[in-house]
């Protein structure tokens, strides 16, 4: 079933129709679904089927990679809760890398903050960073960190946290957010002629 997706997609939701919940498509088809469709970034489908595919109640029957796989697309659909839950059940496995459980834990960090309890990011993101994860996860963790002080109304504490990315991680899939981040923590907290130099300093790398 492997190399036709949208056939196999019409046969599983012919079967769901017909059986409702005692339908008989085995999990490893909505798990091969899920997955196809998450590495395809078309998120609301990989979050359907890879929630079909999981097992709540028994975390450690589901694969640690659709846990996280969908911690990832709930967070793209801005559901909250689940994302929380399924970082938090790919987290349940003890042998993971260090590199894969900063990854659960930013997924996890993130959600709650979207959910307005940056009490509970910061410890998160604080554990993490105590991983110490590679350079493209901790700039994240930073800027997250930066965020939830915005949030919390420190914008001079926020714009020194988000100043450590903008000059220690270059590329422009961050360097140029972090900068952004940190004219508009400066001039928030009205440190103008600081938020004008870095404003410079971002035009001249990443001129638009």
């Amino acid at each position: 079933y492997q190399s036709d997706v949208p056939n196999l997609v019409k046969a599983v939701e012919a079967e769901r129709i017909k059986d409702g919940p005692n339908t008989r498509v085995p999990r490893q088809v909505y798990q091969f679904l899920g997955l196809k469709y998450y590495e395809q970034e078309e998120m609301p489908l990989a979050d359907k089927y890879l929630g079909l595919s999981s097992t709540p109640d028994k975390p450690e029957e589901t694969d640690h990679r659709v846990w996280l796989a969908l911690s990832e697309a709930r967070l793209a659909n801005r559901h909250w809760d689940g994302a929380v839950a399924a970082s938090d059940n790919f987290l349940k496995k003890s042998d993971l890398p260090p590199p894969q459980r900063a990854k659960g834990m930013l997924n996890k960090a993130r959600a709650l903050f979207a959910q307005k309890k940056p009490d509970e990011a910061s410890p998160v993101i604080n554990e993490v960073l105590r991983l110490q994860p590679e350079a493209r996860v901790q700039a994240h963790l930073r800027l997250l960190l930066g965020d939830i002080a915005m949030s919390l109304g420190d914008p001079a504490h926020a714009a020194a946290i988000y100043v450590v990315p903008s000059q220690m991680f270059d590329g422009e899939e961050i360097t140029p957010l972090a900068l952004a981040k940190t004219v508009q923590a400066l001039e928030k907290a009205g440190k103008t002629k600081e938020a004008e130099e870095y404003k410079t300093d971002l035009k001249k790398r990443f001129p638009t």
